[in-house]
């Protein structure tokens, strides 16, 4: 089913249904309701709703909500609308973070996993250096096959005290032998916004640029 709706009506809603809920949080802010709307492309917008354990912190599950319309203003046929999550991370010594995080896409009803490692340098007091890796699949556990396996790689420069990071990220699928690189330069403003600016090559097609903005909060 299709609706007839502005790109920038769905903007206006998105944003005025996450502003009248949300409050600035406070630096004593202990809430463990996650909040987090997102806005990925010029029409596209995602809203994740969660909770962290009140028992383990490094354990959170919810909810992602997603909208897309097109540039005529017409909303899309969702792929992704709903897509439940639950994620457990924990840092041990030396900067390394492990994160281990399970999906269901409650349309297709394909299920997703993905297993990620990361770690953090000092290169300078100014400068950090963050590398990760990671490793996602997704797969139909009714019919029992695997619908993709994507390895991950990436490299980040942070600017301490600047919220300015530089992003160098490789993809490349296990199942269709395909690379994707992308360059990016993300930028934090306040405590809870940040904006991207990204380019981005795939093995068969030409680079594209984009930009994106995200909003969280925890109240």
């Amino acid at each position: 089913m299709r609706f007839a709706l502005s790109a920038s009506l769905a903007s206006i809603l998105f944003l005025a249904a996450t502003a009248a809920v949300v409050r600035p949080a406070s630096a004593e802010d202990t809430s463990l309701l996650i909040w987090s709307p997102e806005k990925i492309s010029d029409y596209a917008y995602r809203l994740r709703v969660g909770a962290v354990s009140p028992r383990v912190s490094a354990l959170s599950a919810g909810v992602d909500l997603s909208i897309a319309t097109s540039s005529t203003g017409t909303v899309s046929d969702p792929t992704e609308p709903a897509i439940f999550w639950t994620e457990y991370g924990a840092t041990g010594p030396r900067g390394v973070e492990r994160r281990v995080r399970l999906g269901l896409n409650a349309l297709t009803g394909l299920a997703s996993t993905g297993i990620g490692v990361s770690r953090t340098f000092m290169v300078t007091p100014a400068i950090d250096v963050v590398s990760e890796r990671a490793l996602d699949l997704s797969y139909d556990p009714v019919r029992g096959y695997i619908g993709s396996a994507n390895a991950r790689q990436s490299g980040r420069v942070a600017l301490v005290g600047t919220g300015t990071s530089f992003v160098a990220s490789g993809v490349t699928s296990l199942r269709e032998s395909s690379v994707a690189a992308t360059l990016a330069v993300e930028q934090s403003l306040f405590d809870s916004m940040s904006l991207r600016a990204a380019v981005s090559k795939e093995s068969s097609s030409a680079p594209v640029g984009s930009l994106s903005a995200s909003f969280s909060l925890r109240w």
